[in-house]
């Protein structure tokens, strides 16, 4: 029994000196960082504004260090059969969904192929009040909603897709419908505009003034409901050991024996140094911060349009669906902050989030990139691409060859034209002919 302790002690040490010496490290990165942004001419408050940024941002890159370190020490591994068990098949078509739109080991381009994936890419970006709420709602309908990264990753597509649908293309189509309802008027002519029939924000059947108006509702009421599932959510990656969590301690007994206890601090009432298979932190990361922002956006463009319709007599006319239509642009280039979550790097560090996709059942499953290709296939295309090679090789020879050849009869037809003249020489073979 003292030897399955002693190794167990061994283990549980040389985990917990590992840990502690690469924390020293990585404690020490901060100020090696706002040493190598320093200058002689920087002024003071600028100085204070660089060292404020560094460890505001650190903090976060630190926990991500640390949660990685963790993992590596302490991690345990999840078998598929764990996975099996906690993560039950779906239905057909939200697995067909699932695996389309978020393959856990696919590439890119393999999506491409996909019409699944087209759909569900190119409807978004289609400038009319009601396909980008509705797109995303059904992509909230059949995504894993428990999952942290599924969440985060709904929140910074949609958000990134507002700020080019709603941001960026609609503002060139009202910049555009402005102007052709403006160049209508002819000098003399009472009219001076047709900007309350053709100008921006002008309705129809199929994209009224309420159907805009629903649109603008419901992205942002999918947005705070992610937010608001976010607490409650947990990622599926890691789950640890629980050795850097533990405590030892030798005692030397009569005899010269020596007992070995080691105690489990969570069980103590400690705090977990992994905690629901991540670092202690608020599920999201920064990333609630911005919903308070969003929260903030959304009520003030909602307050600016009640405001216009007041002074109307609360009747959605031409100036109320202009005003509506402004206030989409503002809510699509209020989502620009959310871009910056959606770079590779600062999506993981700034939401201690961890990527997750679908295999072909819609269970979730850890992202891992593309399957290698079978050994087989490997081989054959290694003999097609030397088969090619050995080609261009003989290629290459055989247009030495005649190069060589023609070069020989140019100096053969120069030799005859000065000894016998043009005539004689237009006897002399071309390169490739026979000579008989």
């Amino acid at each position: 029994e003292n030897s399955k302790k002693f190794s167990e002690l061994a283990r549980v040490w040389i985990k917990k000196q590992s840990h502690s010496y690469v924390q020293s490290l990585v404690e020490r990165v901060p100020q090696i960082v706002k040493w190598s942004l320093e200058e002689l001419d920087m002024p003071p408050s600028v100085k204070r504004l660089k060292n404020q940024a560094v460890d505001s941002l650190w903090s976060e890159v630190r926990e991500e260090i640390m949660y990685q370190l963790s993992v590596a020490l302490d991690g345990k591994v999840i078998t598929d059969e764990d996975l099996d068990r906690e993560h039950k098949a779906v239905d057909c078509v939200r697995a067909r969904l699932r695996h389309a739109f978020m393959p856990y080991n696919k590439s890119i381009m393999w999506q491409l192929r996909n019409p699944v994936w087209w759909v569900l890419t190119l409807l978004p970006l289609v400038p009319m009040s009601l396909f980008v709420p509705i797109t995303f709602f059904m992509i909230f309908l059949f995504i894993d909603k428990s999952d942290e990264f599924q969440l985060i990753d709904f929140i910074l597509r949609f958000k990134g897709t507002q700020f080019i649908t709603f941001g960026i293309v609609k503002n060139l189509v009202g910049f555009y419908g402005y102007i052709g309802c403006i160049g209508e008027h002819k000098p003399g002519s009472e009219r001076m505009h047709s900007c309350a029939t053709d100008g921006p924000g002008s309705t129809n059947a199929l994209d009224s003034f309420w159907v805009q108006l629903s649109g603008l509702i419901l992205q942002i009421l999918l947005t705070w409901v992610c937010f608001a599932l976010l607490p409650f959510s947990h990622d599926h990656r890691f789950q640890t050991t629980g050795d850097l969590d533990k405590e030892f301690s030798l005692q030397l007994q009569e005899g010269g024996e020596v007992a070995i206890a080691i105690t489990d601090c969570t069980r103590q009432g400690g705090e977990a140094t992994v905690k629901k298979g991540r670092l202690d932190v608020n599920q999201g990361g920064l990333l609630l911060k911005l919903g308070v922002y969003d929260v903030v956006c959304a009520f003030s463009c909602l307050g600016i349009l009640l405001y216009s319709m007041s002074k109307q007599g609360w009747k959605p006319t031409w100036v109320v669906e202009q005003v509506l239509f402004a206030l989409q642009i503002l809510y699509g280039y209020l989502a620009l902050p959310f871009l910056t979550f959606n770079l590779p790097v600062l999506k993981t560090v700034l939401t201690h989030s961890v990527m997750t996709g679908y295999d072909e059942k819609g269970r979730l499953r850890e992202l891992k990139g593309p399957d290698p290709r079978p050994e087989e296939e490997m081989k054959a295309q290694m003999k097609e691409l030397e088969d090619l090679q050995h080609q261009r090789e003989g290629r290459q020879k055989k247009e030495k060859d005649n190069s060589e050849e023609k070069t020989l009869l140019e100096e053969i037809k120069q030799l005859c034209r000065k000894h016998w003249g043009e005539e004689e020489t237009a006897a002399v073979p071309k390169a490739g002919q026979r000579l008989d």
